[in-house]
């Protein structure tokens, strides 16, 4: 199909009138109030339709000059041969260039040496996209007529339509000798001179992996020469690897629709697919550039690499079977470091090495691992579900409610919810930390009893004394030794500690007689609250001196720091 179409510049279909196979006489007849005006494939070129008269009328020379175009052939065969050159002239101002095809083809076989029925021929192919075919004309037309400016030019076209600016570079400076004074040539020539240019600089950054900069030099091409499936496959290539998969896809289909057999854009089509995740289709694509050119060296090194990394992510699944923890790590790391690019294939990579982390305590890698994953999907579940667990262990709650509430919010289940309150207990008990414990004292221990255990507790995990642990357990031992200092920090000053102790107070009967337990309030609201099991009502309208005898208010507690008094 023709790559004019492919890009909005023509439409094909014959406008409003069908055209019948009939006798030659009365198509022409049917159609000689149309007139032709010879349109060039550089008016494609540059967007502008009737740029210029690429070519004159082969049917006018022929008449011209007689046996002197024909080539010496006979009378018979040049009036079949300008019979048909009218008939393709007019069915190429109807935009039916199939059938104007097939009449220049008439006229190339009763004259197959006049250089301006290949030209022409050459001209109607390049409306159909037919290039390789057009170029075989013009070189035919400039063989039999060396001065055959219009089949240079068209030559000229084609080279620049199959992306090859620096050979219609060559062809247009032979034709702008033969006609000094052609501003249209010189145009095309300078366009040539751009284009080699513009490609050089994309092939540079290309295997720099500069593809944002491709993909500037690319578009610059494309405006200067819309119809080249090689800039736009250059595009969707670097569009690729940009991870910008929709516009990539876009632009490669546009392609391919009408070039089926372009082995580079089933090549970038197929790494498009791979990156996204849909393997069979990409690998569907893969076989179909092999099948054209089996020693297509980008698609035998994609296929390369999805074998290696099926290889690597089976080896690891298998040693993970086997317990064999650290050999599993070491597999998994190993496909991670194959190819970058494949997000979704390496989220899950990154998920598996988290939980052989775990196998092994090694949580902080395991944390780092799922936050890995879910940068490449942000949708994965899993990874949260995992890094979440991780952070209960290392007792970072903020972080674990943080997870279980993405998590709920993706797969709102009665077992996810549950894990988001467990969460939330966690935190709320972390909240007020239990100082004896960490010092490993009785609460009716004297000053110098907390003192004795502030100094063996800090002993044991002082940073000098974890010169040689692992980063996780020097975390691990800061972090304790930060509690002692704080347990220490309370508990040995009289005051805050007798104000720790009237807390620890007031949250144990809150967490008997409120929130979570059997008979608190739950959910109620505080003003709504009251009798027996809860906060006293402000007033009683009954009797309003009377004292309350259930509830805070008879012990006199009020909200502020929890002091402690009598009424």
């Amino acid at each position: 199909m023709p790559v004019s179409r492919l890009y909005g510049q023509e439409n094909r279909k014959q406008g409003g009138q069908k055209l019948v196979r009939t006798d030659s006489e009365e198509e022409l007849s049917a159609l000689s109030d149309r007139n032709y005006n010879p349109r060039s494939s550089g008016a494609i070129l540059g967007g502008v339709p009737g740029k210029r008269a690429r070519f004159r009328s082969p049917g006018s020379t022929m008449q011209a000059n007689g046996a002197a175009a024909g080539g010496g052939e006979d009378t018979a065969a040049r009036r079949r041969a300008i019979m048909s050159v009218k008939m393709a002239n007019t069915f190429m101002g109807c935009k039916n260039y199939e059938k104007a095809l097939k009449h220049w083809t008439d006229a190339v076989e009763a004259c197959p040496t006049c250089a301006d029925y290949l030209a022409g021929r050459a001209g109607c192919n390049i409306m159909l996209g037919k290039y390789d075919d057009a170029i075989m004309d013009a070189v035919q037309a400039t063989a039999f007529a060396p001065d055959c400016v219009d089949a240079y030019c068209s030559h000229g076209e084609c080279l620049l339509a199959l992306g090859k600016p620096k050979e219609a570079t060559e062809v247009y400076t032979k034709a702008l000798k033969l006609e000094p004074n052609n501003q249209a040539i010189s145009s095309d020539l300078r366009v040539a001179k751009d284009l080699i240019h513009l490609q050089s600089f994309a092939e540079r950054d290309m295997e720099k992996g500069d593809y944002r900069r491709v993909l500037f030099y690319m578009d610059k091409a494309i405006q200067q020469v819309p119809q080249c499936a090689k800039y736009r496959v250059y595009k969707g290539e670097s569009m690729v690897m940009m991870r910008n998969y929709n516009d990539a896809h876009q632009v490669l289909s546009e392609v391919l629709e009408y070039q089926p057999q372009n082995v580079d854009a089933l090549y970038a089509m197929g790494l498009c697919l791979y990156y996204q995740g849909n393997i069979d289709d990409a690998f569907v694509h893969f076989e179909q550039v092999l099948d054209i050119s089996p020693d297509h060296g980008k698609t035998n090194a994609a296929l390369e690499k999805a074998q290696a990394l099926a290889t690597k992510k089976e080896e690891g699944n298998d040693a993970f079977k086997a317990n064999k923890y650290s050999e599993a790590f070491d597999r998994y790391t190993e496909a991670l470091a194959i190819d970058p690019l494949i997000d979704l294939t390496n989220s899950k990579l990154y998920y598996n090495r988290a939980v052989v982390c775990v196998k092994l305590n090694k949580l902080v890698q395991a944390i780092e691992d799922c936050t890995n994953a879910i940068k490449l999907d942000e949708s994965y579940t899993k990874a949260y579900l995992r890094r979440a667990k991780c952070y209960m262990e290392m007792e970072q709650y903020e972080q674990a409610v943080a997870d279980y509430e993405r998590v709920c919010e993706q797969d709102r289940t009665p077992e996810h919810l549950q894990f988001l309150q467990e969460a939330k207990r966690a935190l709320k008990r972390s909240k007020s930390r239990d100082y004896y414990q960490i010092l490993g004292v009785e609460r009716t221990a004297s000053a110098d009893v907390i003192k004795k255990a502030y100094r063996k507790k800090a002993k044991e995990c002082h940073p000098d004394k974890n010169v040689d642990s692992s980063e996780e357990e020097k975390a691990i031992q800061e972090k304790r030794f930060k509690e002692i200092s704080e347990a220490y920090g309370v508990l040995s000053d009289p005051e805050e500690k007798r104000r720790y102790d009237l807390e620890q107070v007031m949250e144990g009967v809150q967490d008997t007689f409120g929130g979570f337990s059997k008979f608190g309030t739950g959910n109620v609201p505080p003003e709504r609250t009251g009798g027996r099991f809860g906060h006293a009502h402000t007033s009683n309208t009954t009797n309003p001196g009377a004292r309350q005898r259930y509830g805070f208010a008879s012990r006199g507690f009020t909200s502020s720091r929890f002091k402690f008094h009598y009424v």
